[in-house]
């Protein structure tokens, strides 16, 4: 038998000594069947180690990159569970072949077990539609239909479980999730001896998930040799642009509001202008408490600012919607991250979510007057060769905000024009001055790790998925950096799915991921300048210099009396 079957016999052997009556007849032992729960682990993982999954036959021939021996498994190939060329494959080099030996081990264990449980009064997979009210130790299965099963982890239907009863209430339950689906995952919980209450599903693993990309929140992905679980995520990174603001600047401006609401005493904003078409440019202020302190001077004590710019292309839809989900995240969800957490609790990042309202409102990447207003401003203009660039320099009242942010920020350690991108990475990020350039590379190589180890497929195994360059044209970063000499980047974000197995959700994590590198990295080196404290060993000798002085004339002026 196998090692399942081999540890129910045991478990519900006849005799205290197995095929020796005279030992007397034998009690199952509690410690004996909770061993059987770590066995059934142990074989399910074993089952969908290194095993890909394909909805089809072409989508496994599809694949790029595969070794020699790699395993995959079909699940709907014609769109049909039942279909003949579903089941297992096995890759050779160069074609995959069937692999019907993947799976007979456990499929005999499986009927043994049956066999065993049936013999020792245990019921096999009955229907139960109410997991919360077990209390008998054995297989069942949940309902056919979603959502019709209590208790279960999941509202999926097909769902299978072992129940192991334990003294009193305690019980255990480990369930599976036996559709189709790509999200099918696994979960565990327990039940208390003294209250009698259950505790909540945790999820052990998503099948074959070695990515986070496609899994969904709550299950789970292997990441460097370790499952994470993918944490909630905002109601952004499934939402399509249209319905998250249908080219209306008004309704993009009230989802931000919406965190004012939400968080009053986080989020607030101020009106910086209008356009010419009395659309107002809304700057929204995500402000983290001052640490308290003695001591320290106001500016010492202050959180590092950041300010941002989006939305100067409205036509760049994903990166809007991307960032809005980022700013989400950073209100609802931050204690799942530790970037987002950090940058809640410690910096102070200022955001212009629309630069080109007019341009929102029009589904143009230009604004009511036909101009780029990121091609408007005064640094090399009369170089700038763009069609677009308007009569003069700074002829937009767009433009002019946007050049003007230094002086109403002088404060701020970085500035970020935040775009989006067609090309052929997930994110690239530019730079001109020396201080500008060396963290644009340090946060691409951080990113580049991030990115591939949770979401680039194997396609892009040997090439990087993040760049930089210099800002060669120019936009906001050119005028901040070389007429106001601030620290400025530029990043740009994936528009488009050209991965094969990117998801929407996945793009959108993309973008919230080079954001928060990029704005945390920012925050690390300016908050670290300076750590030492307020006062140097030079601030003390003097301090001491200063009393000894002080107390010399006391001297001289008691002696004089």
């Amino acid at each position: 038998m196998g090692q399942i079957a081999d540890s129910f016999v045991q478990a519900f052997r006849d005799y205290v000594v197995n095929g020796v009556p005279a030992s007397g007849r034998n009690e199952p032992n509690k410690s004996e069947i909770r061993a059987i729960g770590p066995a059934i682990e142990f074989q399910l993982g074993a089952i969908t180690a290194g095993v890909s999954r394909y909805p089809n036959v072409a989508a496994m021939n599809a694949a790029i990159g595969v070794e020699a021996g790699h395993l995959a498994y079909v699940y709907r190939n014609n769109g049909s569970a039942s279909d003949s060329a579903n089941g297992y494959y096995q890759y050779t080099g160069s074609a995959w072949e069937i692999a019907p030996w993947v799976g007979n081990g456990v499929g005999a264990d499986i009927a043994s077990l049956n066999e065993i449980l049936e013999n020792a009064g245990i019921p096999t997979a009955k229907q139960e539609l109410n997991w919360n009210d077990i209390t008998a130790t054995g297989f069942y299965r949940g309902s056919s239909v979603t959502g019709q099963t209590t208790g279960a982890p999941t509202t999926a239907a097909y769902l299978t479980l072992l129940h192991i009863q334990g003294q009193g209430t305690a019980a255990f339950q480990l369930a599976s999730q036996t559709s189709t689906s790509d999200s099918a995952g696994r979960w565990v919980r327990s039940r208390s001896a003294v209250s009698g209450e259950w505790g909540e599903w945790a999820s052990i693993a998503a099948t074959s998930a070695i990515k986070r990309a496609g899994v969904a929140s709550g299950l789970s992905y292997l990441d460097n040799g370790m499952y994470r679980k993918v944490p909630q995520d905002s109601i952004y990174h499934t939402m399509s642009s249209g319905d998250v603001y249908a080219n209306s600047a008004a309704a993009l401006y009230a989802r931000y509001d919406q965190f004012i609401t939400d968080f009053p005493d986080y989020v607030t904003k101020r009106s910086l202008g209008q356009d010419d078409f009395g659309n107002d440019i809304l700057e929204y202020t995500f402000a983290a408490p001052t640490i308290r302190g003695y001591g320290y001077t106001p500016e010492q004590k202050a959180n590092p600012k950041i300010v941002m710019t989006g939305g100067v292309h409205p036509d760049e839809k994903n990166t809007i919607v991307g960032t809005l989900a980022f700013f989400d995240d950073l209100c609802r969800n931050h204690q799942q991250s530790s970037i987002l957490s950090q940058l809640r609790r410690s910096c102070t990042i200022v955001f212009l979510p629309i630069c080109n309202p007019s341009g929102v409102n029009s589904n143009t990447r230009v604004n009511g007057n036909g101009v780029n207003v990121g091609r408007n401003l005064s640094w090399d203009w009369a170089n700038n060769n763009a069609p677009d660039r308007g009569p003069s320099p700074l002829s937009e009242k767009e433009s002019v905000i946007i050049a003007s942010l230094p002086a109403l920020h002088p404060d701020a350690c970085i500035f970020v024009d935040n775009h989006g991108h067609a090309g052929s990475h997930f994110t690239w990020i530019g730079a001109r001055l020396t201080q500008s350039l060396d963290m644009a590379l340090h946060t691409s190589r951080l990113l580049e790790n991030k990115l591939r180890r949770q979401f680039v497929p194997a396609v892009y195994d040997n090439e990087t998925v993040t760049a930089v360059t210099t800002t060669a044209i120019g936009g906001p970063p050119s005028e901040w950096a070389m007429v106001h000499n601030k620290n400025a980047i530029l990043i740009e974000n994936a528009e488009n799915r050209a991965w094969a197995g990117i998801s929407l959700a996945d793009l959108r994590r993309v973008t919230a991921a080079g954001i928060g590198e990029c704005l945390f990295e920012a925050w690390r080196r300016k908050s670290s300048e300076g750590s030492a404290g307020p006062y140097t060993l030079v601030d003390a000798v003097d301090a001491q210099a200063s009393l000894i002085d002080d107390l010399l004339m006391r001297v001289e002026a008691l002696e004089a009396d």
